[in-house]
């Protein structure tokens, strides 16, 4: 519960680096993905990048994780996988 808290809190605060300082927030299906990708952008003139590419692919699969987690579908994912997210 503690990294899921964790991952919320992190998320709150891309979404308000988005609005408020890139004036864009991605929408949609997919937007939890698109956001870490855009917090991945170093933007000119505008915000260096937030995330580092390997920072981003971590959450990004911590992401994966937790839809297939929510979704029931975790007998279909690497336990090599789970074990770095931990």
């Amino acid at each position: 519960m503690k990294k899921y808290m964790l991952k919320h809190k992190k998320e709150k605060i891309f979404v308000q680096i988005a609005r408020e300082i890139d004036e864009s927030t991605p929408d949609g299906s997919a937007w939890h993905k698109e956001l870490l990708d855009q917090m991945a952008l170093n933007i000119k003139k505008i915000r260096p990048a937030v995330l580092s590419k390997k920072s981003r692919d971590i959450l990004d699969e911590y992401r994966v994780f937790r839809h297939i987690g929510r979704n029931v579908y975790a007998f279909n994912y690497s336990s090599d996988k789970i074990e770095r997210l931990n």
